[in-house]
């Protein structure tokens, strides 16, 4: 499978949320179709001027994963100051409309002053509440922005009851620690991760290697279940959090204000999902991958790795995992290489510095080694969905979007249709999806199947541009045609819905059938999920010797 084609199955993951299970229902009947999931993810952990956090980056990016997984199109977002928060609350706010359903999640530090609980950005430095109120974000701020919006339903998550930071800052500003009772507006649920007066633990003691939070690690794992409403979800997670701090002598409990109306389900029950018509295509695993699995997936990817890149980015995101001794020796014998051997690759590096072209800032352009490198964590991203590795390439180049703006500037198709990826996905520079539009269509017109797939997919799923099926179904036609395995995936999936063109279950199964050949997960899933509707399969065309995806 080439580099692009695996970059092109990473993008299908980004882009496949709004074919992903419906999950959610009112008093007495599943929501419109035409309602969405929307969900905004911010992790603050890199604190400037006050004690940065462990784990809040990790909680995010686990939440963000489980909301992707339950249909909802998240906009995720690290290390915020004041005014991304308010961007990040705004572009939310902007793109809900009546009858949709929407969650908030907040992993960083938070404080309570007279005036109500605050989220802190990373650039807080306060010294007075007044100044507090001026340059973090109001709780009470957030849940009203989302009234104003009139979603059908809101979920707030905050997991920000920790020490307070400004204590320690000469005058005592809010609490020790723990936020207020807040009185949500009607159709909202709040769910703090401690209750007020209390912690909340990172981890449990010196040995407890888990990358998430206590109070995140309990919720996550709770989210796939189906059928079991978010009130029944919360008071388990209050339950088990409650258990396992009192095992270490402390005291958390989360706590929960609702004012909600009707049933929310992350997953609908299994009679709702199976009276849907049509039924919507299935993008995610039948099982979610545990954390053990996860790490497994992301050291088989690098174990054999000739570079230092993927060992550092391991022991970046897991240092204490089971393979932190191996990575650790490794990157030991990698630094320890002959003398001879290092001169030996100076010189090859020097050569290939040489024969690099000029591109037409005056620059050289980006050596075979660090492309192939870029490469390489893109591909370790698609089959363990850690970013480590991509931010560990972004730390050491951080010219690389700069250079793909110079080669898609200079009419290069394949740095157009990845510039594109890369305005989807938000990595290296914020989510634009008019930017991803532009490259995407250029790409496209000049013939690339890469940016032939993603305008298909921004047409698809309406990113940075009205919905139109039938566009869509043009653009995939073209790129599942040169053989591309998530286009042929999308195509499929349009076939069998019957959106921009007519519905025909057969034609749906020979896309789905050459994606995954292929090694398309999701067209494997979707393959053998048609094969147990009894008719809906000629046994003719009934996949054969289909592995269940892990």
């Amino acid at each position: 499978m080439s580099t692009l084609l695996r970059f092109a199955v990473l993008l299908a993951c980004c882009l496949a949320l709004a074919y992903a299970q419906e999950g959610v229902t009112t008093r007495s009947a599943q929501p419109s179709a035409s309602a969405k999931r929307l969900a905004l993810v911010i992790g603050n952990d890199a604190y400037e001027k006050v004690s940065p956090l462990e784990k809040a980056g990790n909680d995010a990016a686990a939440m963000a994963r489980e909301l992707q997984a339950a249909g909802f199109d998240v906009l995720q977002h690290r290390n915020l100051n004041y005014r991304g928060m308010v961007k990040a609350v705004e572009t939310l706010s902007n793109r809900i409309t009546g009858g949709d359903q929407v969650v908030v999640f907040f992993a960083g530090h938070g404080v309570q002053i007279k005036s109500g609980s605050y989220l802190l950005p990373v650039d807080i430095e306060a010294s007075s509440e007044g100044e507090v109120e001026k340059t973090a974000y109001g709780l009470g701020d957030l849940t009203d922005k989302l009234s104003e919006a009139k979603a059908s339903f809101v979920l707030v998550i905050v997991d920000a009851c920790r020490d307070n930071p400004l204590r320690s800052r000469g005058r005592s500003v809010g609490g020790a620690r723990g936020l207020s009772p807040i009185e949500p507006p009607k159709g909202q649920m709040v769910v703090y991760s401690a209750s007020r007066g209390q912690q909340a633990l990172d981890r449990l003691n010196a040995n407890d290697n888990n990358p998430n939070g206590v109070f995140t690690r309990e919720f996550i794992s709770r989210m796939r279940r189906p059928g079991v409403r978010i009130e029944d979800t919360v008071r388990e997670v209050q339950d088990a959090v409650e258990e396992l701090a009192a095992k270490v002598s402390h005291e958390q409990r989360p706590a929960l204000y609702n004012e909600s109306r009707g049933n929310f389900y992350f997953f609908a029950p299994a009679a709702a999902q199976a009276s849907a018509s049509p039924p919507a295509p299935v993008s995610i695993p039948a099982r979610a991958r545990t954390p053990a699995e996860i790490e497994d997936g992301f050291w088989d990817q690098i174990k054999d790795d000739r570079d230092s890149s993927g060992f550092e980015a391991y022991l970046k995101q897991y240092p204490n995992g089971r393979y932190a001794g191996q990575a650790r020796l490794t990157l030991s014998r990698l630094k320890a290489e002959p003398e001879r051997e290092k001169s030996a690759l100076t010189e090859r590096r020097s050569t290939a510095e040489n024969q690099r072209p000029v591109n037409e800032r005056g620059t050289m352009e980006t050596p075979p080694a660090e492309t192939l490198a870029w490469k390489r964590a893109l591909r370790t991203y698609s089959a363990t969905g850690s970013r480590a590795a991509i931010d560990v390439y972004l730390e050491r180049h951080p010219g690389k979007i700069d250079e793909l703006r110079v080669a898609a500037r200079s009419g290069k198709a394949d740095a157009q249709a990845e510039l594109a990826y890369l305005s989807v996905s938000g990595w290296g520079l914020a989510k634009d999806y008019p930017e991803a539009l532009l490259w995407a269509r250029k790409a496209a017109e000049r013939g690339s199947p890469h940016g032939q797939y993603v305008l298909g997919e921004l047409y698809r799923n309406g990113y940075g541009v009205v919905p139109n099926a039938g566009e869509a179904a043009a653009w995939l036609l073209k790129a599942a045609e040169t053989g591309l395995p998530p286009a042929q995936y999308s195509l499929g999936a349009l076939y069998e819905s019957g959106q921009g063109v007519d519905r025909n279950l057969i034609e749906a199964t020979q896309w789905y059938r050459k994606a995954a050949s292929q090694g398309d997960e999701r067209a494997r899933l979707a393959l053998l999920r048609l094969r147990q509707k009894p008719g809906v399969l000629s046994p003719d065309l009934r996949p054969r010797n289909l592995a269940l995806p892990r």
